[in-house]
Protein backbone atom coordinates (compact mmCIF):
# COMPACT_ATOMS: atom_id res chain seq x y z
CA UNK A 1 0.00 0.00 0.00
CA UNK A 2 1.26 3.61 -0.97
CA UNK A 3 1.57 6.23 1.21
CA UNK A 4 -0.87 8.19 -0.28
CA UNK A 5 -3.36 5.14 -0.10
CA UNK A 6 -2.29 5.04 3.84
CA UNK A 7 -3.16 9.17 3.87
CA UNK A 8 -6.07 8.48 2.24
CA UNK A 9 -7.16 5.48 4.62
CA UNK A 10 -6.18 7.27 7.65
CA UNK A 11 -8.20 10.47 6.99
CA UNK A 12 -10.84 8.29 6.60
CA UNK A 13 -10.59 6.55 9.69
CA UNK A 14 -10.79 9.84 10.94
CA UNK A 15 -13.66 10.91 9.80
CA UNK A 16 -15.69 7.48 10.56
CA UNK A 17 -14.69 7.70 14.31
CA UNK A 18 -15.71 11.69 14.48
CA UNK A 19 -19.44 11.08 12.86
CA UNK A 20 -19.20 7.63 15.20
CA UNK A 21 -18.53 9.95 18.20
CA UNK A 22 -21.41 12.59 17.27
CA UNK A 23 -23.53 10.04 16.93
CA UNK A 24 -23.42 7.90 19.79
CA UNK A 25 -22.63 11.88 21.75
CA UNK A 26 -26.45 12.66 20.97
CA UNK A 27 -27.76 9.66 21.60
CA UNK A 28 -26.70 10.26 25.27
CA UNK A 29 -28.20 13.57 25.25
CA UNK A 30 -31.49 12.18 26.05
CA UNK A 31 -35.03 13.42 25.75
CA UNK A 32 -34.83 17.41 26.07
CA UNK A 33 -38.62 18.86 26.58
CA UNK A 34 -37.15 22.57 25.32
CA UNK A 35 -37.02 20.97 22.16
CA UNK A 36 -40.73 20.65 21.76
CA UNK A 37 -43.69 22.51 21.13
CA UNK A 38 -44.83 23.09 24.58
CA UNK A 39 -48.29 24.56 24.84
CA UNK A 40 -49.05 27.73 26.56
CA UNK A 41 -51.59 29.15 28.75
CA UNK A 42 -54.64 30.33 26.37
CA UNK A 43 -53.44 28.60 23.48
CA UNK A 44 -56.22 26.72 21.08
CA UNK A 45 -56.58 23.19 19.51
CA UNK A 46 -58.70 22.47 16.90
CA UNK A 47 -59.95 18.87 17.11
CA UNK A 48 -62.50 17.53 14.33
CA UNK A 49 -65.38 20.38 14.90
CA UNK A 50 -64.32 20.96 18.72
CA UNK A 51 -62.06 23.99 20.33
CA UNK A 52 -60.05 23.22 23.21
CA UNK A 53 -58.48 26.39 24.67
CA UNK A 54 -56.36 25.69 28.30
CA UNK A 55 -56.71 28.15 30.74
CA UNK A 56 -55.28 26.32 33.54
CA UNK A 57 -52.56 23.95 34.34
CA UNK A 58 -49.89 23.21 37.08
CA UNK A 59 -47.68 19.96 38.51
CA UNK A 60 -47.84 19.27 42.35
CA UNK A 61 -43.88 17.16 42.61
CA UNK A 62 -44.34 16.31 46.10
CA UNK A 63 -47.95 14.40 45.06
CA UNK A 64 -47.08 13.56 41.57
CA UNK A 65 -50.28 15.41 40.67
CA UNK A 66 -50.58 17.10 36.91
CA UNK A 67 -53.78 19.30 36.71
CA UNK A 68 -54.75 20.84 32.80
CA UNK A 69 -57.81 22.28 32.25
CA UNK A 70 -59.46 23.39 28.72
CA UNK A 71 -62.67 25.44 27.98
CA UNK A 72 -64.22 22.85 25.13
CA UNK A 73 -66.56 24.38 22.77
CA UNK A 74 -68.34 21.55 20.83
CA UNK A 75 -72.07 21.64 19.42
CA UNK A 76 -72.17 17.99 20.78
CA UNK A 77 -70.73 18.77 23.97
CA UNK A 78 -73.04 17.62 26.74
CA UNK A 79 -73.91 14.08 24.34
CA UNK A 80 -69.96 13.22 23.58
CA UNK A 81 -67.05 12.80 26.22
CA UNK A 82 -64.06 13.09 24.51
CA UNK A 83 -61.10 10.29 25.17
CA UNK A 84 -57.67 11.62 25.93
CA UNK A 85 -54.38 9.71 26.89
CA UNK A 86 -51.23 11.07 28.58
CA UNK A 87 -48.34 9.82 27.67
CA UNK A 88 -44.88 10.83 30.41
CA UNK A 89 -41.10 10.33 29.28
CA UNK A 90 -38.18 10.48 31.06
CA UNK A 91 -34.79 11.84 29.95
CA UNK A 92 -33.47 9.10 29.22
CA UNK A 93 -36.27 8.12 26.72
CA UNK A 94 -38.33 5.96 28.33
CA UNK A 95 -41.92 6.21 28.21
CA UNK A 96 -45.41 5.72 30.60
CA UNK A 97 -49.03 5.97 29.72
CA UNK A 98 -50.77 7.12 32.78
CA UNK A 99 -54.54 7.32 33.71
CA UNK A 100 -56.63 10.18 33.08
CA UNK A 101 -59.68 11.65 34.77
CA UNK A 102 -62.16 13.70 33.52
CA UNK A 103 -64.14 16.02 34.79
CA UNK A 104 -67.35 17.56 33.17
CA UNK A 105 -67.88 17.68 29.55
CA UNK A 106 -67.68 21.54 28.83
CA UNK A 107 -65.17 22.48 31.10
CA UNK A 108 -62.14 19.82 30.53
CA UNK A 109 -60.71 19.34 33.52
CA UNK A 110 -57.35 16.59 32.56
CA UNK A 111 -56.17 15.11 35.99
CA UNK A 112 -53.02 12.68 36.32
CA UNK A 113 -52.61 11.50 39.80
CA UNK A 114 -49.72 9.09 39.36
CA UNK A 115 -47.13 11.28 37.22
CA UNK A 116 -43.54 9.24 37.24
CA UNK A 117 -41.20 11.40 39.32
CA UNK A 118 -38.74 13.93 37.57
CA UNK A 119 -40.50 13.30 34.14
CA UNK A 120 -39.03 15.37 31.29
CA UNK A 121 -41.68 15.52 28.80
CA UNK A 122 -45.46 14.98 28.86
CA UNK A 123 -47.95 14.74 25.80
CA UNK A 124 -51.42 14.55 25.80
CA UNK A 125 -53.73 13.46 22.58
CA UNK A 126 -57.61 13.79 22.51
CA UNK A 127 -59.77 11.95 20.32
CA UNK A 128 -62.92 13.96 19.68
CA UNK A 129 -66.34 12.34 18.11
CA UNK A 130 -67.93 14.63 15.53
CA UNK A 131 -70.46 14.13 13.41
CA UNK A 132 -70.35 14.48 9.57
CA UNK A 133 -72.88 17.28 8.77
CA UNK A 134 -73.51 15.93 5.20
CA UNK A 135 -73.65 12.03 5.82
CA UNK A 136 -74.48 12.53 9.61
CA UNK A 137 -72.14 9.98 10.37
CA UNK A 138 -69.88 9.91 13.58
CA UNK A 139 -66.25 10.40 12.44
CA UNK A 140 -63.05 10.58 14.96
CA UNK A 141 -60.62 13.05 15.12
CA UNK A 142 -57.29 12.99 17.07
CA UNK A 143 -55.25 15.42 17.80
CA UNK A 144 -51.26 16.31 16.95
CA UNK A 145 -49.54 15.58 20.64
CA UNK A 146 -49.85 18.38 22.99
CA UNK A 147 -46.85 18.68 25.00
CA UNK A 148 -45.90 20.19 28.38
CA UNK A 149 -43.17 19.41 30.94
CA UNK A 150 -42.73 20.40 34.94
CA UNK A 151 -41.50 23.76 33.64
CA UNK A 152 -44.29 24.78 31.60
CA UNK A 153 -47.08 23.46 33.64
CA UNK A 154 -45.63 25.28 36.49
CA UNK A 155 -44.81 23.53 39.59
CA UNK A 156 -47.77 24.49 41.98
CA UNK A 157 -47.34 22.97 45.79
CA UNK A 158 -50.86 23.34 46.92
CA UNK A 159 -52.70 21.79 43.72
CA UNK A 160 -54.97 18.83 44.17
CA UNK A 161 -58.11 17.59 43.03
CA UNK A 162 -61.10 19.84 43.57
CA UNK A 163 -64.73 18.63 43.94
CA UNK A 164 -67.07 18.66 40.48
CA UNK A 165 -68.79 21.79 41.95
CA UNK A 166 -65.81 23.54 42.69
CA UNK A 167 -64.68 23.23 39.07
CA UNK A 168 -67.91 24.43 37.80
CA UNK A 169 -67.36 27.31 39.67
CA UNK A 170 -63.87 27.71 38.13
CA UNK A 171 -65.74 27.11 34.77
CA UNK A 172 -67.86 30.51 35.13
CA UNK A 173 -65.28 32.29 36.55
CA UNK A 174 -62.72 31.37 33.42
CA UNK A 175 -65.31 32.05 31.17
CA UNK A 176 -65.69 35.23 32.45
CA UNK A 177 -62.52 36.26 33.11
CA UNK A 178 -62.22 35.71 28.90
CA UNK A 179 -64.78 37.48 28.03
CA UNK A 180 -62.94 40.53 30.26
CA UNK A 181 -59.98 40.00 28.42
CA UNK A 182 -62.14 39.87 25.10
CA UNK A 183 -64.30 43.41 26.10
CA UNK A 184 -60.74 45.07 27.19
CA UNK A 185 -58.71 44.45 24.14
CA UNK A 186 -62.15 45.71 21.43
CA UNK A 187 -62.50 48.39 24.12
CA UNK A 188 -58.83 49.92 23.53
CA UNK A 189 -59.35 49.16 19.81
CA UNK A 190 -62.17 51.62 19.66
CA UNK A 191 -60.11 54.22 21.95
CA UNK A 192 -57.45 54.11 19.41
CA UNK A 193 -59.69 54.26 16.15
CA UNK A 194 -61.62 57.20 17.90
CA UNK A 195 -58.55 58.77 18.51
CA UNK A 196 -57.64 58.11 14.41
CA UNK A 197 -60.91 59.63 13.49
CA UNK A 198 -60.57 62.78 15.47
CA UNK A 199 -57.31 63.29 13.81
CA UNK A 200 -59.09 62.75 10.59
CA UNK A 201 -62.17 64.93 11.21
CA UNK A 202 -59.73 68.15 12.00
CA UNK A 203 -57.87 66.97 8.45
CA UNK A 204 -61.08 66.86 6.54
CA UNK A 205 -61.56 70.42 7.75
CA UNK A 206 -57.97 71.51 6.55
CA UNK A 207 -58.15 70.33 3.16
CA UNK A 208 -62.24 71.85 3.36
CA UNK A 209 -60.90 75.20 4.33
CA UNK A 210 -57.51 74.93 1.85
CA UNK A 211 -60.59 73.86 -1.69
CA UNK A 212 -61.94 77.31 -1.31
CA UNK A 213 -58.89 79.05 -2.77
CA UNK A 214 -57.96 76.97 -5.26
CA UNK A 215 -59.68 76.10 -9.10
CA UNK A 216 -59.45 74.07 -11.78
CA UNK A 217 -57.48 70.97 -11.79
CA UNK A 218 -56.29 71.37 -7.95
CA UNK A 219 -59.87 71.64 -6.68
CA UNK A 220 -60.63 68.67 -8.49
CA UNK A 221 -57.81 66.95 -6.96
CA UNK A 222 -57.98 68.57 -3.42
CA UNK A 223 -62.03 67.17 -3.37
CA UNK A 224 -60.90 63.52 -4.77
CA UNK A 225 -58.71 63.37 -1.57
CA UNK A 226 -61.53 65.01 0.71
CA UNK A 227 -63.65 62.11 -0.42
CA UNK A 228 -61.31 59.16 -0.09
CA UNK A 229 -60.66 60.57 3.67
CA UNK A 230 -64.07 60.96 4.20
CA UNK A 231 -64.55 57.08 2.79
CA UNK A 232 -61.76 56.03 5.73
CA UNK A 233 -63.53 57.71 8.39
CA UNK A 234 -67.08 56.23 7.75
CA UNK A 235 -65.28 53.02 7.38
CA UNK A 236 -63.62 53.36 10.42
CA UNK A 237 -67.25 54.54 12.02
CA UNK A 238 -68.61 51.39 11.28
CA UNK A 239 -65.69 49.54 12.52
CA UNK A 240 -66.16 51.02 15.41
CA UNK A 241 -69.88 50.13 15.58
CA UNK A 242 -68.94 46.43 15.10
CA UNK A 243 -66.76 46.49 17.28
CA UNK A 244 -69.28 47.55 20.37
CA UNK A 245 -71.79 45.42 18.95
CA UNK A 246 -69.19 42.39 19.34
CA UNK A 247 -68.57 44.40 23.08
CA UNK A 248 -72.00 44.10 23.73
CA UNK A 249 -73.00 40.58 22.98
CA UNK A 250 -69.46 39.67 25.51
CA UNK A 251 -71.47 41.54 28.16
CA UNK A 252 -74.48 40.19 27.97
CA UNK A 253 -72.85 36.93 27.77
CA UNK A 254 -70.85 37.55 30.82
CA UNK A 255 -73.79 38.31 33.13
CA UNK A 256 -75.92 35.21 31.68
CA UNK A 257 -72.60 33.72 33.20
CA UNK A 258 -72.71 35.27 36.37
CA UNK A 259 -76.41 34.77 36.90
CA UNK A 260 -75.93 31.26 36.63
CA UNK A 261 -73.58 31.29 39.48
Amino acid sequence: MSKQQKRFLGIVSGLVLIIFFCLTTKSFQGVNADGYPLIKKYSSIQVGNANYQLVNQGYNAKKNYVEMSFIRNNDYAEVNRPEIKATFMTHTGQTQPATVQLITNEFIVIQVKAVPKNFELGKIVINEKTQDMASHKYVHSESEGIYFSAKSLGEKDALKPLSRSQYMRDNIQTRVTLLDQKIKKLDQVNTKLEETNKKTQTYLKELTGEKQYLVGTDKENIEDKIQSVQTEYEATVAEIQENQKEMDAYQMQKEKYQNSK
